[in-house]
C-alpha cells in the first residue's frame, strides 16, 4: 500500500476532485451547514464559516499525517464545487480503508456522489494499493446506499448503535467493495 506523497489530482468525465483550500471555505460551509446534508453525519452542522476553514486547515493536518484524503469536487463546466469525497481510517497491515462524501444540497440527484465515489474507489484499488473499501451508512439514509450498490458495494451487515450522531447512538449498515470484486466489475 502506497500513501501519495503529493496531494493526488483525479479528473472523471466533467469532475475535478482537488485538495480543499481556504479559498473553498465557502463551499465547505454549504455542504456542512444544511442540516439535510449533515443529516445522518457523526459531526454537528456547521453555524460559521471559521469552523469551514478549520476543517480545511483539518484536511490538510490529516494528509500530512497520512490519516486521511479529502478532496473537493469541481464540476469543470461550471467551475462550481458540488461536494467533498474521502479516504481515511487507512489501516495499512490490512490494507483498508473508509470512504464518505457529502454533496451540497442543491446538486443532489444529479449523479455527482456516484461520479465521485467511482472514481476515489478506482484511485484507492488502483493507486494506493487498497485491497477493502468500508462504508458505514445510516439505514435510512437510501440515498447514500443507492450511491453505493451503483458503485458496485455489498451490504455486509448492521452494526447496531455504532455512531453517536446528533446526540443518539444509531445503527449503521456496512457496506464495502473488494479489489477482486472491482476488477471483475470491470470486466463485464
Amino acid at each position: 500500500m502506497i500513501f501519495p506523497d503529493s496531494f493526488p489530482v483525479i479528473y472523471i468525465d466533467e469532475l475535478v476532485l482537488e485538495k480543499p483550500l481556504i479559498k473553498h471555505f465557502k463551499d465547505i460551509f454549504e455542504i456542512f451547514g444544511n442540516e439535510e446534508v449533515v443529516m445522518y453525519d457523526i459531526f454537528p452542522i456547521m453555524t460559521d464559516c471559521e469552523q469551514a476553514k478549520s476543517y480545511i486547515e483539518r484536511y490538510a493536518k490529516e494528509f500530512a499525517e497520512r490519516e486521511e484524503i479529502t478532496w473537493i469536487i469541481h464540476d469543470r463546466s461550471s467551475e462550481e464545487s458540488v461536494g467533498v469525497c474521502c479516504l481515511g481510517d487507512f489501516d495499512f497491515d490490512s490494507e483498508r480503508c473508509e470512504i464518505g462524501y457529502d454533496i451540497k444540497r442543491r446538486f443532489w440527484n444529479q449523479g455527482y456522489a456516484t461520479k465521485a465515489v467511482k472514481a476515489v474507489t478506482e484511485y484507492a484499488f488502483m493507486k494506493i494499493g487498497i485491497n477493502r473499501i468500508e462504508a458505514f451508512i445510516s439505514p435510512e439514509n437510501k440515498a447514500s446506499i443507492r450511491v453505493l450498490e451503483k458503485c458496485g458495494y455489498s451490504y455486509e451487515g448492521l452494526l447496531r448503535q455504532r455512531d453517536l450522531i446528533k446526540g443518539k447512538l444509531e445503527d449503521a449498515y456496512v457496506m464495502a467493495l473488494l479489489k477482486d470484486e472491482y476488477k471483475k466489475s470491470l470486466l463485464r
